[in-house]
């Protein structure tokens, strides 16, 4: 009798992880404030640091060329400053700063709410805030240092193009090339470990750096069945995203409808009233949608680090069976 294959998690993560999406709607709004920081989503973050080296080469042409807009910006900004009274600028500077550090801690915590949340058994709010305020300290290390790497990545991806804008030639153009293939994978590992990282501050309460050796020590053993579960992510919030827009434009159909016999009324109230009421719902709508896929997203990778550090069931990647059969 053949011996029987491992199952693929991949269905079952994704369709339990849907469930408790669906269920756990009081979550939502954790999950809008975490992603103020991290939407869970490897591929984005991946595709955000893509399209970052894309404007760090567009700056640095522009630079090269001496028609970089944002000198011209930041001379206009300057000046602008210059021109409120110092009492007034400080003011500005001191809240725009509390504001920051507000949100930061804000989406800090609401992470560490949805990573203790999105297990097997729901928990309140009120355990859910609870828990987020205990592995505070370490998410937000994990979160500074999981920017700082992506930072520090992107800087030394970008300097072959310098290379390229100093001296144009084959060979630099080679060079950078191979830089940006080999930064996209590292993009995507970083924020693999980051992520698994932080499903074990949530669960265990341990310190940051204990939970990257223990993040790394997974990914080890599981990279390609991360980098597939990153991929399908990514696909699922696409195609998600791509599914509320054609709604979004379905529902605007009496919107429009309201606007145009407002505009027929000649009544500017009406008119108002129905702009306002549009704006509200819109981005009622946009704010449902990026805490929904935000709280998919980290409920799947808490099964997946389930799965990884379960003694008896095993993670096996679709690459693997499909190659190994086994």
């Amino acid at each position: 009798m053949p011996a029987k294959k491992p199952t693929n998690i991949y269905r079952s993560l994704l369709r339990d992880s849907l469930r408790v999406t669906m269920e756990r709607k009081s979550l939502w709004v954790f999950g809008l404030f975490a992603a103020l920081l991290s939407t869970g989503g490897v591929g984005e973050m991946a595709a955000k640091g893509w399209h970052r080296l894309s404007v760090a080469r567009d700056v640095f042409g522009e630079i090269a060329r001496g028609t970089f807009a944002g000198t011209r910006t930041f001379g206009t900004v300057v000046r602008t400053c210059l021109e409120i009274a110092p009492s007034q600028a400080t003011a500005i500077m001191t809240g725009m700063i509390l504001i920051a550090i507000t949100l930061v801690a804000v989406s800090v915590a609401s992470q560490g709410a949805v990573l203790s949340s999105v297990g097997p058994k729901p928990v309140t709010d009120a355990q859910a805030v609870s828990a987020g305020k205990k592995s505070f300290w370490h998410l937000l290390a994990l979160n500074v240092l999981n920017k700082a790497a992506h930072a520090v990545l992107i800087a030394l991806s970008s300097l072959p193009l310098l290379l390229i804008l100093e001296r144009a030639s084959g060979s630099s153009a080679l060079v950078a090339f191979l830089t940006f293939l080999v930064a996209f994978p590292l993009t995507v590992i970083i924020a693999a470990i980051f992520m698994l990282a932080s499903v074990h501050v949530a669960k265990t309460n341990a310190h940051s750096l204990d939970a990257i050796q223990h993040a790394v020590d997974i990914f080890k053993k599981h990279w390609l069945a991360a980098f597939e579960l990153g991929l399908i992510l990514f696909l699922c919030v696409l195609a998600a995203s791509g599914a509320f827009v054609m709604a979004v434009s379905i529902l605007s159909i009496p919107f429009i409808v309201a606007v145009s016999v407002a505009v027929i009324s000649s009544s500017a109230t009406a008119f108002l009233v129905t702009n306002l009421l549009g704006a509200f719902a819109l981005l009622l709508l946009v704010f449902t949608f990026a805490g929904a896929t935000t709280v998919f997203q980290y409920a799947a990778w808490v099964r997946f680090y389930g799965h990884a550090t379960s003694p008896i069931r095993k993670t096996i990647s679709k690459t693997h069976r499909v190659f190994k059969g086994k």
